[in-house]
């Protein structure tokens, strides 16, 4: 990642209370007294039971995420309804989240609330039904949010040399410091009385402002609706996009025309759109199982492409259900004679079916897989796509050809990964009948043989021992599209 702290564009925090340390606790107990704690929001760095923590220290937090928290903090000791309690499922501020863009100067902020008649856990009694002070409180905090420009404080990194987190980019990095503060400019309340957490399509209620923010990335500008996913580190996903771009640029160098794109939970296309812009594809085709993400991929295919058609189409469904038809169409229509995958799952990964998709259209000659879990789902997939064909996944297998991982996450545990897979050929993959026999012979000992990487031999076709590779498995809609 180009910037290396403040860098996340997207930040939830919660609603809870801090606890006093410093003040005395009842009888000796390890619990604070109910004097030693106040009303706040913040990172929950010691759990559910822990309180909430001020993100002022967290590098990777932007100011103006640490401002909004604390005019939060300035409303909720004035405010007759307190914050949300998971355990009793009481009171009512739950969760703040934030974006922002110094690019576009936007900043969205969406509240999550119980119920104003009270939580899960409310009592009989209707003691914890506050729709008595919901709207004026709602009005009033719509007012402390947006009267001024959201306030810059003063940091504190625990001792973090931040000259040391910037390193060459310390002067890039302090001139977007500098940049005018930022202001409110669409504030959403979402009403939510679950247990858990809602789902990105759950609804929200548009109270100030535009009903949607913008973004700059690379060439393109995408519009971001309240519910939609968008990489959290805008420099960084430039980054990690020039990555996808090289792997498709590779395939076909001087016929970008004839490339159809294929964009699995392409979201709301900021991948696809890309490569369209750098004209490393002809066509593109994104699929995704959101309405609202598609409904967003449209639009920001006419955002970027304004009067002219981009050669976009975007559909909402489960890939397995129109990948075929899909392809088949674009082949016939628009003479494509190079298909190419792009995936980008969350981190639960692919679901098996859409796997057995892609393993199944022979058509697909390189996937590039990005992936944000790569310890986890991408290992597991990457042993599902790469598999010996079997009753459960047919088709010509691939092999790994590159792996570039991306520090999109800097100063954590975590990074994204791009992971190219090739087709085998027909004649290198093994089909039912040889994986039998081989497993009812013994090789000789003495027999030379040929150590293949994916099934690929080497060019002297003796074995190679840098490029050994298992292939064993690991243990482990409708068409609603319209062409923009």
């Amino acid at each position: 990642s180009p910037t290396q702290f403040e860098y996340r564009n997207k930040c939830e925090l919660t609603f809870g209370y801090r606890y006093l340390q410093s003040q005395a606790t009842v009888d000796g107990s390890s619990e604070p007294s109910v004097d030693a704690k106040i009303p706040a929001v913040g990172y929950m760095t010691s759990g559910w039971s822990g309180g909430v923590t001020k993100p002022h220290s967290c590098p990777n937090t932007p100011t103006e995420a640490c401002g909004v928290a604390d005019l939060l903090d300035d409303f909720l000791s004035s405010s007759p309804i307190p914050p949300y309690d998971p355990k009793l499922h009481v009171g009512l501020w739950r969760c703040v989240t934030m974006r922002f863009s110094h690019r576009t100067n936007q900043c969205m902020i969406i509240m999550m609330h119980a119920p104003s008649k009270g939580g899960a856990g409310a009592k009989e009694d209707g003691s914890d039904d506050y729709s008595e002070y919901f709207e004026s409180e709602r009005k009033r905090l719509i007012k402390v949010l947006t009267e001024k420009p959201i306030p810059l404080p003063q940091r504190d990194y625990a001792g973090v040399d931040l000259t040391m987190i910037k390193g060459d980019n310390a002067e890039e990095e302090s001139a977007e410091e500098k940049k005018a503060p930022l202001k409110v400019t669409s504030i959403f309340f979402q009403e939510y009385g679950g247990l858990s957490a809602p789902g990105p399509d759950h609804p929200v209620e548009h109270m100030y402002g535009n009903d949607y923010m913008e973004e700059i990335l690379g060439k393109c500008t995408f519009q971001i609706s309240p519910g939609a996913f968008f990489q959290v580190n805008t420099r960084g996903a430039e980054t990690l996009y020039n990555v996808v771009v090289k792997q498709i640029q590779q395939t076909a160098p001087s016929e970008p025309e004839k490339v159809l794109l294929l964009d699995v939970c392409c979201g709301t296309g900021t991948i696809g759109l890309t490569c369209i812009k750098e004209g490393v594809a002809g066509r593109l085709l994104g699929v995704d199982v959101s309405g609202p993400a598609i409904k967003d991929a449209k639009i920001n295919a006419l955002k970027n492409w304004p009067g002219s058609s981009c050669n976009a189409h975007f559909i909402a469904s489960r890939a397995e259900l129109v990948l075929s038809k899909e392809i088949r169409i674009a082949r016939e229509k628009y003479n494509v004679t190079n298909i190419i995958a792009v995936v980008d799952p969350a981190r639960d990964g692919l679901h098996p079916d859409v796997i057995k998709t892609l393993r199944a259209t022979g058509m697909i000659q390189r996937l590039i897989y990005v992936s944000c879990n790569p310890t986890k789902s991408l290992v597991r997939d990457a042993a599902m796509l790469c598999a010996p064909p079997s009753k459960k996944y047919a088709g010509v297998p691939f092999y790994i050809s590159s792996a570039s991982p991306v520090d999109m996450f800097p100063m954590t545990l975590h990074c994204e990964m791009v992971m190219t897979f090739d087709r085998l050929n027909e004649t290198s993959a093994p089909d039912e009948k040889e994986k039998k026999q081989s497993a009812s012979s013994k090789a000789d000992e003495d027999h030379e043989t040929v150590t293949t990487f994916g099934g690929q031999p080497n060019e002297t076709g003796a074995p190679d021992e840098n490029k050994k590779q298992s292939l064993s498995p690991i243990a482990g809609g409708e068409d609603e599209g319209v062409d923009v």
